[in-house]
């Protein structure tokens, strides 16, 4: 025990030489800086700081399918201010304003601006896109004036213009916070969905300034500043074909007697993947990289053609005669009809106190189902409404993907309407009228569907039962062109283990090559002779029309009340590999104004 306790108090004693020792240095170490050089580091602390100077990372590619680039990034000067105040004086800022050709006043709202939204150690930009007589002064300038900084700073370009614009979206510099004001961030579109990955990692260098912002490396420095490594963003390879794209885009612009078309195309293969995405009237991309102008601006949000909303996806129109292949895979389903079934098919049919008009004066006595799709007869299709009913309708339209989402990964998709009784009771609080199941068996009425799920519907019909889900990211790849994510085709759904029998597909894609390749299909004329394609032509009218004025001339209507023309289709026919939807706003006939554009890509 005795000996023990002698231990502690030597173990104790040594313990307490060393506490002493440590806090004689201590002492010292605070007296050499609080009285020896504690002038020198007040004069350091007051006309210096340590900066956190953000790098922002280099935004991720979009390639296309064979990783050509759609989208990349330049890089344009701009002139910042060094956002300590005291520098930022009345004498700077008019020989800044005199050179920029912005007036002082206004770049002083754009700090105290600024100041509300960044990091004051963050420069405060002014003027972006600066040509080179603005450069070359500006470089003068900062010489006089240390607050005065020109900077570089990127911004994005599609090499396709205007082809692609409301798929792949703007980006704009942020004003959020939690980005740098020269962030380059996705507004909307492909650009918004996958900003995240676009985006990449910033890094940041902790750096000495002086009271004007200058960095500057001090004597007194005693400590290492961190940094951390910027990360690009990866790129993004999307199933769109570049070439088909393009093709695609200017078929809009095709020389015949309609002239220039809006609307909407869409081309898919048939596992899903969208090789080429067109919606018109478009803008340039481009011209957003700037700070836009009020009146470009206006024109675009004015225009009656709605060019900046991405009609494929937003827009949702009455399919018209399109749908009366999803009419008939109903009727075939429910053992209606089979493919040999004759249906008399005169140009008018009554149904209780109303006629309804074929959409020729044709009559063309007794048919089939392939040759009703073929020559588009309305009576044949409003017979097939009246015995299927509007619920068989909805039910079979709904299976093959209409009236819902498709969930492409694109922001505000538009679900569609396929109407029955509870959704007019709960809607308009009337009780559904069995007349009106003839007009939706023509695909007209409630009904409203979008091009993407139009094509859905048909790339059904092709593959003979499959409901694929659209995508347009094929993988994504970092700057070494390592795959670090690769997307496979979804199948949501078949068909024939649902019940569906595959004959009533076939019979149904008969009749969808009778329209292109039969001499009385509506869009015979634009067969190819290389290979065979299929599809279904549609008239979409807009208002109703009196019996003295049933049969009008389209082209001689007002451009706001001429019909929509549809087409949709696959190719080649026999094995379908491609499959197209057109919509032509205000183009009178499906087969003069959607075909052709169609039949363009396709070949």
């Amino acid at each position: 025990m005795t000996a023990n306790i002698k231990d502690w108090i030597y173990k104790y004693k040594n313990f307490s030489l060393y506490l002493k020792i440590g806090l004689l240095l201590l002492t010292a170490r605070l007296f050499y800086l609080q009285i020896i050089k504690g002038s020198d580091f007040k004069f350091f602390s007051d006309s210096n700081y340590i900066k956190v100077q953000s790098i922002a990372p280099t935004r991720g590619l979009l390639l296309d399918r064979n990783r050509k680039i759609l989208v990349k990034n330049l890089s344009a000067y701009q002139v910042e201010l060094s956002s300590f105040n005291k520098n930022n004086n009345k004498e700077s800022l008019k020989a800044l304003s005199a050179i920029i050709n912005i007036p002082v006043q206004k770049i002083k709202k754009a700090i105290i601006s600024y100041k509300k939204n960044q990091s004051r150690y963050q420069n405060i930009p002014i003027k972006d896109h600066l040509n080179l007589t603005e450069i070359y002064n500006i470089q003068k300038l900062a010489l006089s004036y240390p607050n005065i900084i020109l900077n570089q700073h990127p911004y994005r370009h599609s090499l396709i213009q205007d082809s692609a614009s409301q798929l792949f979206g703007l980006v704009r510099k942020s004003s959020n916070k939690k980005h740098l004001s020269n962030d380059q961030v996705g507004q909307s579109g492909l650009e918004k969905i996958w900003n995240t990955i676009l985006f990449g990692k910033k890094g940041y260098n902790m750096v000495e300034v002086d009271s004007k912002g200058r960095q500057v490396r001090s004597k007194f420095s005693s400590f290492d500043l961190k940094k951390e490594t910027v990360i690009p963003g990866d790129n993004i390879v999307l199933t769109l074909d570049k070439d088909v794209q393009e093709v695609a885009f200017k078929s809009f612009n095709r020389k015949d007697a309609i002239g220039p078309r809006s609307g909407a195309l869409i081309a898919m293969k048939t596992n899903g993947e969208i090789i080429a995405w067109v919606s018109s009237p478009s803008y340039d991309n481009n011209l957003f990289s700037k700070k836009i102008k009020n009146d470009l601006w206006k024109a675009l949000s004015e225009n009656p053609g709605k060019p900046l909303i991405n009609k494929v996806v937003q827009n949702h129109y009455s399919p018209g005669s399109t749908f009366k292949p999803i009419v008939a895979l109903a009727a075939l389903e429910k053992g209606i009809i089979t493919k040999d079934t004759l249906l008399d098919a005169p140009s008018t049919l009554k149904f209780g106190n109303r006629l309804f008009h074929n959409h020729s004066k044709i009559n063309q006595g007794k048919i089939n189902l392939a040759t009703a799709l073929e020559t588009s007869n309305n009576i044949f299709f409003y017979k097939l409404g009246i015995d299927l009913g509007i619920d068989n309708i909805a039910y079979y339209a709904r299976k093959l993907g209409l009236g819902a989402k498709t969930n492409i990964a694109l922001p505000y998709e538009k679900t569609g309407l396929i109407p029955d009784p509870k959704w007019k009771i709960k809607k308009i609080n009337e009780p559904w009228q069995k007349g009106e199941d003839l007009v939706h068996a023509i695909g007209q009425g409630y009904t409203l569907t979008t091009p993407l799920q139009m094509l859905i519907s048909y790339n059904t019909i092709a593959t003979e039962g499959l409901v694929v889900k659209p995508f347009l990211v094929k993988s994504i790849i970092n700057n070494q062109g390592k795959v670090i994510k690769q997307f496979s085709p979804t199948t949501k759904k078949n068909l024939i283990e649902e019940g569906f029998k595959k004959e009533n597909f076939k019979i149904i894609k008969q009749g969808l090559f009778q329209v292109t390749n039969n001499k009385r299909g509506t869009a015979h004329w634009w067969k190819l002779k290389k290979y065979k394609f299929s599809g279904k032509t549609g008239t979409v009218q807009l208002r109703s029309f009196s019996k003295k004025n049933i049969y009008t001339n389209c082209p001689k209507l007002p451009l706001n009340q001429r019909h929509h023309g549809w087409f949709i289709g696959f190719a080649p026919a026999e094995n379908p590999v491609i499959t197209v939807a057109v919509l032509t706003e205000h183009s009178c006939h499906g087969s003069t104004g959607s075909a052709p554009l169609a039949r363009d890509v396709m070949q």
